[in-house]
Formats: structure tokens, sequence, C-alpha cells
């Protein structure tokens, strides 16, 4: 079995609004506006290759050569799967009504027998949303707060942020 991703969407939805964020660094003043902007966006990224795991929605398409009787997803977590399509003499055939079971916490995808060894693709959402954990919330803020205050005489405060994101780490091997 082959598995081919492509990302389709990318959704920036507010983790954590521009206000929430000069709130939490006390600032009352628009200028940095832009850069806290920018700085929640690289925290975000950080967050998201340290933990392995989407933090902002993504709509993603997965083609499986010769599908096995189980495919798991390999972007986390898995929110919805939107559509299944078998692909019979390279014309698509929906069968997302009839192609198995979703377990969403394990991203995993059991297949309808009469549908193992075809050749299907799979259409889904992964990332939080709106279900993004407190302590992945806190990791982006103290990255932002350690970010804006950065000099030269600053701690490296990236520790004490992959602390806060270790628990929810996806370990490859």
């Amino acid at each position: 079995m082959k598995l081919k991703y492509q990302i389709l969407k990318k959704e920036n939805a507010a983790v954590l609004t521009v206000e929430e964020v000069k709130n939490f660094l006390r600032l009352s003043h628009d200028y940095d506006d832009f850069l806290v902007k920018d700085l929640i966006q690289a925290a975000i990224d950080y967050a998201e290759n340290f933990t392995g795991k989407f933090i902002n929605v993504r709509t993603t398409e997965c083609f499986v050569s010769k599908s096995d009787k189980e495919i798991r997803i390999k972007y986390a977590p898995l929110n919805t799967v939107l559509s299944v399509e078998k692909i019979v003499k390279g014309n698509p055939e929906d069968i997302s009504d009839s192609f198995g079971e979703i377990n969403l916490d394990s991203a995993l995808l059991k297949i309808n027998p009469k549908y193992v060894g075809e050749d299907l693709v799979i259409k889904f959402d992964c990332g939080y949303k709106e279900k993004v954990p407190y302590a992945i919330k806190m990791g982006i803020l103290k990255h932002v707060s350690a970010m804006y205050e950065l000099n030269e005489n600053s701690l490296d405060p990236v520790e004490e942020v992959r602390n806060l994101y270790l628990p929810f780490r996806l370990f490859k091997i």
C-alpha cells in the first residue's frame, strides 16, 4: 500500500487573537500589532513542527494505492473524513457511506473488506480547530512573549515551551 498526501487548503483560524496576546504582554498600544500577529504565526508554526500535530485546520487529500484493511492517517488530530472515493478505470466513485469505520482518536480508518486492494482517494480535515489544548495555547503565549521581549541578555525560552508541548508530541520511529 502506498500513500500520497496533498494539502488542499489551510485555514488560519485565530487560535489566539492579537488582543489576547497583547493582554498577556501588557501592551496597550497598537504600534506592534503586525509584529504580534507575525509572532503568533511563528509560534504556531513552531508548535506544529515540534508536536507533529496541526493546530490550524488543513483539508487534505490522500491517494491510497491498493489499500490495506486499515489505513492510519499521518496527520493529526483527525477531525472528520469528508469523502472517500474508489477509483475505477480512472473515474472516482463515491463510497463515503460504505467505505468502513473511522476512529478519530487514533486517526485509523478500517476499510470495508470489499474495498481492500482498491485505489482510494480520501479527503479529510485535520487540526485542533477551536479545541486547542490550554497547554499548547500557553506555550504559544510564552513563545510569543519571549520572542517579543528577546534581547541579547535573555535566556532561551524554548525549553519551557517544549515542556508544555511534550504531552502532545507525536513520536515517529
